[in-house]
């Protein structure tokens, strides 16, 4: 129940492997996978296109379409698409990959549509604070800290002279 094509007169399906991929921002890459079913001695081919989400084509992927061939016999193969690093922290994002109908193909409802989530898997936001930076934030809170415990002790002995019997 997917995209099923005829080649030379033998029916084949092809579909992905599972609706969701994962992959994390730094490796680079993802690699979907599709699966044909059925008769395996032609070469059968479907087309694919690459659609933005929440994650936005060129700057977090690739944006790739194409077409992948089975060879007679195979019944596995890969695309693999090329995910950017984030400069910046921010949630798991997602773009869909779609297998795309063509003269040869008729088109179900399951498997022809899978999400690709790119996860971003550093902390935050410690993962982008250097040590010297740590260093530096821990100084400034300590200085605003005595800064702040100054105030509260000179408002005290203002109020105490103000308040207090002679």
């Amino acid at each position: 129940e997917s995209v099923a094509g005829s080649s030379g007169g033998s029916t084949t399906v092809i579909q992905f492997a599972t609706n969701d991929f994962y992959c994390v921002d730094t490796n680079g890459y993802v690699e979907v996978d599709l699966v044909r079913i059925g008769e395996l001695q032609q070469a059968a081919t479907v087309r694919f296109e690459c659609s933005s989400l929440s994650a936005i084509a060129g700057k977090h992927f690739e944006q790739l379409d194409g077409e992948v061939t089975f060879a007679p016999g195979e019944y596995v193969q890969h695309v693999r698409i090329r995910v950017f690093p984030s400069p910046v922290w921010q949630p798991t994002i997602a773009f869909t990959i779609k297998l795309l109908q063509d003269e040869a193909s008729s088109m179900s409802k399951h498997f022809n549509v899978a999400n690709v989530n790119i996860l971003h898997v550093e902390p935050y936001p410690t993962a982008k604070i250097t040590s010297t930076e740590h260093d530096a934030t821990v100084a400034h809170t300590a200085q605003s800290l005595l800064r702040s415990r100054l105030i509260l002790l000179r408002e005290f002995c203002l109020k105490w002279l103000l308040f207090s019997p002679v």
